[in-house]
């Protein structure tokens, strides 16, 4: 193993500084208890023999009262009795409580100071005994005392897992961030840990000999032991990809608990010294996941909070084996599976907390991505909220040029168009051109498809997220910054990286649409409502959704078809529609196109252009979008469309041109109503198609709202 940093040499004193810690806080809750028998009118028991089974007190010099035999929780069957009449005993028909415990009222009189003695049976596998320091106290503090040892360590454990199980799992809980771009799994091993840890730190309170013998709890709690190592290994393997090992070794262990348990049948002894020899493996391997964890240098909250937990288990458990292996413990197991508990709590609730704030984060993106803006302002929302989840202090965001016009062809050079929080001149970087080997950290980026995170120069870090290949967000400080923000801030951009992504589709649409024909109608006409005739071809792709499904499952889930659709079959249509047709709107898998009298030579009706660009598309599919298709590896794709020419009206603002009206209702409902890989258009259009190249079927009656459209579907005779 190579050797560690010196950043590694850090978190390893601040670990072995908590595990410390950790463990002076189960010593002093036991401190705690035991001070008991340092009260004034108080009296110890004191070992009456050598195998740990019997011990008396002679309340000789108390005063006389009412007393508390305060002896705590017990390893097997035990009794308590005053003089030679029993008081108390854990076995029988005694409630769950008084099984696990052990207590009684003690009376002192001037004439009488009972003996009290607590008596254990011996008892194969686990050695039996009590597991807290006995005393007799004033009855009032006794019931104080009672209710503390039972409190801390038979209900601790079991309500903090009950907690983590509930946190994992309701409503209430992480679950309700249910979101496709965020990691499940962490959620699912956390609560695994918790059923796993539920049921342990209930048999660590003897509760499975409540209903099962003697052997059958042995065996289930040793196996429990080893689940809740392997459970804990799979959350680190979780947070940490590289942490196999360990989990596979805690996996062997287990089907040698499983196997040795059903060898050795009613012979606990034989399976509990097999357990004491395999304990130390518990401390190893933990301690293997803390130096890994360790030699990694993650600087993730998460993760440099799962190296303390796990350093702090693996410190713990190296002292609780020699306790183990001697019999010598003092029983404090719950307590610190009850600690340990609790930090998966915070390591749940730390993701619960990143993924809401991720999930909020996306709903915002999305919420701008929706909005009728152009695409500038559309960049500038969705980098501003991305920025203010993050750490870094600057922000800058470039877009291709050519997606605004601004050069013939694209890649060429990139325009800012947003930052924020400079405070140097950044006019040198107005435009960036890669052929001036400028801009090379946004080249690799762009031409990786990978979120590039590095340390700068002077101890401040970047990060610079590709937007498809037209555009990138810039993320940096002006200064030395903390590695540790730097790396949550990071963490956070890769959790937000699919919805990111989503703003490719968008600033291609945004390409294909922006169209200097339809910017010359703003030039003429200028801003405001106009009433024409005008042409609408409404098209969409059909089994878009089942073929897209289809080619993912094929392709280890990624979205090969959509993007051959969005990025070349549909712009190959624009395209080949030339200037009679222009694009106005493009969603997914859908497009309109608008014909405009504006834009039409002279002496060309709406209805010929219309029909002319409905044949173009018909050649496109049968030609070279059939080519583009089988090249690609996919079937032919097929169209469904709907053709209508009416009253229109064009409407020009400082976003957009756009039309609406009649012919876009109703080209919209044509085309919702069309056969797979038909034309549906109206009588009047559809009597105008040649019989020789189309196929024409008999007119129906369709409702649109409260008009009805008879209209024709249309097929291609090669189709």
């Amino acid at each position: 193993m190579k050797m560690l940093t010196g950043s590694s040499m850090k978190s390893a004193y601040k670990t072995f500084a908590f595990a410390t810690l950790a463990l002076g806080a189960t010593f002093s809750l036991d401190l705690v208890s035991d001070s008991w028998t340092s009260l004034h009118d108080s009296k110890s028991f004191v070992a009456a023999d050598t195998a740990g089974l019997l011990w008396k007190s002679n309340t000789n010099g108390l005063p006389p009262g009412h007393y508390f035999a305060s002896v705590g929780r017990v390893k097997g069957r035990c009794s308590l009795l005053s003089d030679e009449s029993e008081i108390d005993n854990s076995e029988g028909n005694a409630s769950l409580l008084k099984q696990l415990t052990l207590s009684g009222e003690i009376l002192v009189t001037d004439k009488h100071a009972p003996v009290v003695t607590i008596s254990c049976k011996d008892q194969s596998g686990f050695v039996g005994g009590i597991a807290d320091t006995p005393a007799i106290v004033p009855y009032p503090l006794g019931i104080a005392l009672f209710i503390y040892r039972c409190l801390v360590y038979l209900f601790f454990g079991p309500l903090l897992s009950l907690y983590l199980i509930v946190e994992c799992s309701s409503p209430f809980g992480a679950a309700t961030y249910e979101n496709k771009y965020l990691n499940r799994g962490a959620q699912r091993v956390l609560l695994v840990f918790g059923l796993i840890a539920f049921a342990y730190t209930c048999s660590l309170s003897r509760l499975p000999r409540y209903f099962l013998p003697n052997y059958e709890s042995t065996w289930l709690h040793i196996v429990l032991r080893t689940s809740i190592s392997l459970a804990f290994s799979e959350i680190v393997r979780r947070f940490y990809s590289k942490a196999g090992a360990a989990s596979f070794a805690f996996l062997v262990i287990l089907a040698g608990d499983i196997t040795i348990g059903a060898i050795s049948f009613g012979n606990p002894a034989r399976l509990v010294t097999f357990y004491k020899w395999h304990y130390p493996l518990y401390a190893f391997f933990t301690l293997y996941l803390w130096l890994l964890i360790l030699r990694g240098q993650n600087y993730r909250r998460s993760i440099l909070w799962l190296q303390t937990l796990t350093g702090t288990w693996a410190l713990t458990q190296a002292f609780d084996a020699f306790a183990t292996f001697t019999d010598s413990g003092t029983y404090r197991s719950p307590m610190m599976i009850a600690l340990i508990t609790m930090g998966v709590l915070v390591l749940q609730r730390k993701e619960t907390w990143l993924t809401a704030r991720c999930e909020q984060a996306v709903q915002r993106i999305l919420q701008a991505m929706s909005a009728d803006h152009a695409i500038v302002p559309i960049l500038q929302n969705t980098s501003l909220t991305i920025f203010e989840e993050t750490e870094f202090r600057r922000l800058s965001v470039y877009l291709d040029s050519y997606c605004l016009g601004r050069t013939p062809k694209p890649h060429e050079r990139f325009t800012r168009v947003f930052e924020n929080g400079y405070k140097k001149e950044t006019a040198f970087d107005e435009d960036i051109i890669f052929s001036d080997s400028h801009g090379n950290v946004m080249a690799e980026a762009m031409a990786t498809g990978r979120v590039i995170f590095r340390e700068g120069l002077q101890g401040d870090w970047y990060c610079v997220v590709p937007i498809g290949k037209h555009g990138c967000i810039n993320l940096s400080d002006d200064s030395q910054s903390d590695v540790v923000s730097a790396h949550e801030s990071r963490d956070i951009i890769v959790r937000l990286r699919p919805v990111i992504d989503s703003l490719a589709d968008k600033i291609l649409a945004y390409t294909i649409k922006r169209n200097i024909y339809l910017e010359r109608i703003k030039s003429v006409r200028g801003y405001g409502e106009w009433p024409v005739e005008l042409g609408a071809i409404m098209l969409d792709v059909v089994d878009f959704s089942r073929q897209t499904s289809h080619y993912q499952a094929l392709h280890n889930g990624i979205n090969v078809y959509g993007r051959f659709i969005s990025s070349i079959f549909l712009p190959a249509i624009v395209k080949a529609v030339g200037a009679i047709a222009q694009l106005e709107t493009s969603e997914g898998d859908k497009l309109y196109l608008a014909v405009l009298p504006d834009l039409l030579p002279p002496g060309v009706s709406i209805q010929e252009a219309t029909l002319a660009t409905v044949e173009r598309i018909a050649q496109f599919i049968e030609n070279d979008g059939a080519r583009l298709s089988s090249e690609s590896g996919f079937e032919a794709v097929k169209l469904s469309i709907g053709v209508y020419t009416g009253q229109g009206t064009i409407i020009c603002d400082e976003y957009q041109v756009r039309t609406v009206g009649e012919a876009v209702n109703f080209a919209a409902r044509l085309q919702e109503l069309a056969p797979p890989g038909s034309i549906l258009a109206p009588e009047f259009l559809a009597s105008q198609f040649p019989l020789s190249r189309y196929r024409v079927t008999g007119p129906r009656d369709y409702l649109e709202k409260k008009d009805i459209i008879t209209a024709r579907a249309i097929y291609l005779r090669s189709a």
